[in-house]
């Protein structure tokens, strides 16, 4: 099986390639956020990829001038399925051309189709897919195809990133917490760890440098490798999970990501999220933020509790939430037509 990886280059796409290829694929990878139109020195410098961006026309161009490689690269490498995690850079005239060499093309979509970014996006592109994956369990329910391509199908992790070895005085300093959250801006989570900062918790943040112009930049520790996420899920004693509005029933990829790395959590509660965990053995739930505010002194006094859920959500995650397992259910509904 000959699979044409299209994603941006980072840790997780490294490990759904090792998954594939696990899988007994052969694996093509296709950078979209290149800078396609410029000479090969400039293609991939982010600080030029930045700058693109805020010209419309620049962007056009450039993603007009990629959709053409993709195309190209179709051609010569005749890959059986085109597979990516995002793809809004695929334009749908592209997707037809590829579809008619006879080439399967599937998105497994990682982020929120209801979220005002994504929607309008996702309504006009999803049906020219022969397979939509996505985490949220009423996918196919709330957005009724006639080709049936809608397919449910969470996330996961490849464990073998999250493991965590001894960690160093540096490290114990830099990461060691009460309460961590690991993730992006957005309104609706700077307003819940405003809360959880006033019960006089030790609180870090890392993850996008936008938190710096917040109102707990104090409080940002900056951005994380793989391996830096992985520390400081391991070194907190509480970690946050804050899943993106509007909210549909399912889990985001820091579900698994904590527990992967030996972190214990505390989620939002997401309809789905029984369906992959125990609540109360293999991870802790919040509906309001009172609820969470007591839940995180209560745990926080409570060391044992705390540490056997970790362990339990961990054993969880490396049966039954792996990208091995992802990928090898995608090729089987692919398989099955």
């Amino acid at each position: 099986m000959k699979v044409l990886f299209v994603s941006a280059s980072s840790a997780l796409s490294d490990q759904i390639e090792k998954a594939f290829k696990q899988n007994g694929a052969e694996v093509f990878r296709l950078n979209e956020r290149v800078n396609a139109f410029l000479p090969s020195f400039l293609s991939r410098s982010e600080l030029v990829w930045k700058l693109l961006r805020k010209s419309s026309r620049l962007k056009g161009l450039n993603n007009k001038r990629w959709n053409k490689n993709l195309i190209k690269f179709c051609k010569k490498i005749k890959p059986d399925i085109l597979f990516t995690t995002k793809g809004t850079i695929i334009y749908i005239d592209t997707l037809f051309k590829i579809k008619a060499m006879g080439t399967i093309v599937v998105n497994w979509f990682y982020e929120n189709v209801d979220h005002q970014n994504y929607k309008r996006w996702f309504l006009k592109t999803y049906q020219h897919y022969d397979y939509f994956f996505n985490y949220d369990p009423m996918i196919a329910e709330k957005y009724k195809s006639s080709s049936n391509n809608l397919k449910y199908l969470p996330v996961a992790v490849d464990s073998n990133h999250y493991k965590v070895g001894d960690f160093n005085e540096k490290e114990k300093e830099f990461f060691s917490c009460d309460v961590c959250f690991v993730g992006a801006l957005y309104p609706e989570r700077e307003k819940l760890l405003s809360e959880v900062k006033k019960i006089g918790v030790n609180l870090k943040i890392f993850g996008w440098p936008k938190w710096k112009t917040s109102s707990l930049a104090e409080n940002y520790y900056g951005p994380l490798s793989v391996d830096g996420i992985a520390k400081a899920y391991s070194l907190a004693k509480v970690s946050l999970n804050s899943n993106l509005q509007p909210q549909n029933g399912g889990v985001n990829l820091k579900t698994f990501e904590i527990p992967a790395a030996g972190g214990f959590q505390i989620s939002d509660n997401q309809p789905d999220l029984k369906n992959l965990f125990e609540p109360g053995k293999e991870v802790e739930t919040y509906k309001t933020t009172a609820e969470l505010l007591d839940k995180i002194k209560f745990y926080l006094s409570n060391s044992g509790k705390r540490n056997q859920i970790a362990l339990a959500g961990q054993e969880r995650v490396l049966r039954d939430h792996t990208l091995n397992q992802r990928i090898k259910k995608i090729f089987e509904t692919i398989r099955s037509g």
